[in-house]
């Protein structure tokens, strides 16, 4: 499913009470499915009024019996049979109108007939706006990821700049390992500058990339730059100061830049990393905010992809988060 449905509160909430929901990430494009036969099975549930796995994401019901119903896509910006339009997904104002819910609510209720032989009284109820359940996730803030017990992350917010999405970002975890952290934070206690370690800036620098193409993954290659924590007071055991550094994304190849041929554009993304940081010596307790600052960003277009879509812009906001064990 697509943003649309699921910052739908009345589908979240069929979601939970009505159904298992089960998420495959990426498996409906077959670029990336690893095995030919799967890729043919799932052309073959594709109905005629959708389009085909090209990419995003697909819905479908599983019956009991492990009768799967007939693929579709919720979200699209096209005349689909009769239908006109049945959501447009490109902006955030789309995603919320009740044309979105329309594909979900008539194939969900006919997976839940085929299977009761009616629709339960709770599917009525949960298309309320006044249910208490539906009213509870709507108040919902949203839960950004954060990294195993014990363990410490940076996490990337990452935006950009395809002019059809008004909205399009992604948030991911850069983990760093307790190795990687140590070496990184030891020059502080002396009063020095500390560079983050050239892994753990590789890593971040891959969940930096702009949003929008399937599986990115930059080549070692194509990352430069670093990352610095500059001590500026210390005082009662703590120390704090601010955050410089820069990058230089550039891939050579399209298979860094995604698994979909289709949907991979290669691109450069330079820039300054600015923001501010404190570290409590006694606990190792990091908090860190960092934003890129003077972006120099540039996609190289091809085939079909269209130079109007896209904005010269590439948007990266990064805090630290640590889970305690």
């Amino acid at each position: 499913m697509r943003a649309g449905l699921l910052s739908d509160p009345h589908v979240v909430a069929l979601l939970r009470e009505l159904f298992v929901p089960v998420h495959i990430s990426a498996l409906n494009t077959p670029d990336c499915m690893r095995d030919p036969r799967d890729a043919e099975l799932l052309r073959n549930a594709i109905a005629d009024d959708t389009d085909d796995f090209d990419g995003g994401e697909r819905e479908a019901f599983v019956l009991p019996d492990g009768t799967m119903t007939r693929v579709f896509l919720s979200l699209h910006g096209r005349e689909v049979g009769e239908h006109r339009s049945v959501a447009e997904h490109f902006t955030a104002e789309g995603r919320r109108a009740e044309a979105v819910v329309r594909t979900f609510r008539e194939r969900g209720a006919m997976a839940l007939t085929s299977v009761h032989g009616e629709l339960p009284a709770r599917w009525r109820q949960l298309w309320d706006d006044d249910d208490p359940t539906v009213a509870a996730i709507a108040r919902m803030q949203p839960r950004w990821p954060v990294p195993p017990v014990g363990e410490a992350a940076f996490r990337v917010f990452a935006r950009n700049s395809y002019k059809m999405y008004d909205d399009l970002h992604g948030v991911e975890l850069a983990g760093v390992t307790a190795a990687e952290q140590r070496e990184w934070l030891a020059p502080l206690a002396e009063g020095r500058r500390a560079v983050l370690p050239a892994s753990a800036f590789v890593t971040l620098a891959r969940a930096m990339v702009p949003r929008g193409q399937v599986d990115t993954e930059l080549g070692v290659d194509a990352i430069a730059g670093e990352l610095a924590l500059v001590p500026e007071r210390s005082a009662n055991g703590r120390i704090e100061g601010r955050v410089e550094g820069r990058f230089d994304l550039a891939p050579k190849s399209l298979a860094e830049v995604g698994k979909r041929e289709s949907a991979a554009c290669l691109f450069e993304s330079r820039g300054r990393l600015v923001g501010e940081f404190a570290l409590d010596i006694a606990t190792a307790t990091l908090r860190l905010r960092v934003v890129a600052r003077d972006v120099d960003f540039e996609w190289h277009s091809r085939g079909g992809w269209i130079d109007e879509w896209f904005e010269p812009w590439h948007r990266v906001a990064i805090e630290w988060v640590a889970t305690d064990s």
